[in-house]
């Protein structure tokens, strides 16, 4: 098994996507995989090809989450989660923050110079635990204070 996603999904009502966790094991050799998707009473079945890298080429970056606070913000109403990090890529790279209990998406980190990337984020749980991923494959996980 090279990949597994949840047996169901489900697209908030008003909605057409939704977000979730594709877990990967690393093959003997680079693999395509076809993910699938079809919603109840039928349609057309809707596809993406993922690419799982063989061991050994994955990470290209290294992932370094240097904050992940929980609280209110001075300029902005109501509780936020900031996040900061770091990313070892000598190019802007795309850094998404997802709630690592559900895996569902926070959001992207915004892309603030000097390899940092932080972003409030309005939410109205505290999550215990953040994962944070990069369009290069590095990731690094944090407990929210």
């Amino acid at each position: 098994l090279v990949a597994s996603v949840p047996a169901t999904v489900t697209v908030p009502a008003g909605s057409n996507a939704a977000t979730f966790l594709v877990t990967t094991r690393p093959p003997s050799a680079d693999a395509q995989v076809t993910i699938t998707a079809s919603r109840p009473g039928g349609g057309s079945p809707q596809t993406a090809t993922l690419t799982v890298l063989k061991s050994g080429t994955g990470a290209k970056d290294t992932i370094v989450i240097t904050s992940a606070q929980y609280s209110n913000i001075r300029w902005r109403p109501g509780k936020h989660l900031f996040v900061q990090a770091t990313s070892t890529s000598r190019t802007p790279v795309t850094l998404t923050v997802y709630n690592t209990a559900t895996g569902a998406k926070i959001g992207t980190l915004a892309y603030k110079g000097r390899r940092t990337y932080s972003r409030p984020f309005a939410l109205s749980r505290k999550p215990g635990k953040i994962t944070v991923r990069s369009s290069l494959g590095g990731s690094a996980s944090k407990r929210v204070r």
